[in-house]
């Protein structure tokens, strides 16, 4: 199960970003930088997606090849409206951002927007790296599950 390139991938991912996260919290990066949470909600919607197909991939087995590249996207595009605007509630709730607070929709609808964009290329990445044939489940890199 962990030796699947998409756990590994998404493990790798998530380690940058939790380092990348330390480091803008540590040096006031998110503050001093405006477009610094930019490539973070980006890297953020890459790892949610990465995770959750690879949780959908390794638990969900009776699919065929004609319906799966759009339950795939849908599985992605629910996960990700979900994460992204629970992480903008969790702000509002936790006190990092007020409601009423100057250019408060332009940055959450940005940040939900860096979000999907993250999202949707690893939704583009995970269908890419399938090896399937025409009547054949798709397993990733042909590896045994």
């Amino acid at each position: 199960m962990f030796k699947r390139k998409i756990f590994i991938y998404s493990f790798i991912l998530l380690i940058f970003i939790a380092i990348f996260n330390y480091i803008g919290l540590k040096f006031y990066w998110y503050w001093t930088y405006r477009w610094y949470d930019i490539p973070m909600h980006i890297a953020g919607g890459l790892w949610v997606s990465l995770f959750f197909l690879f949780l959908y991939d390794y638990f969900v087995t009776n699919f065929t090849i004609k319906n799966y590249k759009l339950k795939v996207f849908w599985v992605v595009f629910s996960v990700l409206l979900f994460i992204t605007v629970s992480w903008e509630i969790f702000e509002v709730v936790g006190g990092i951002n007020n409601l009423g607070d100057r250019g408060y929709w332009p940055d959450s609808l940005g940040d939900i927007l860096n979000g999907f964009i993250g999202g949707m290329a690893g939704y583009f990445f995970f269908i890419k790296s399938k090896k399937c044939k025409i009547g054949i489940d798709c397993d990733i890199d042909n590896e045994e599950k």
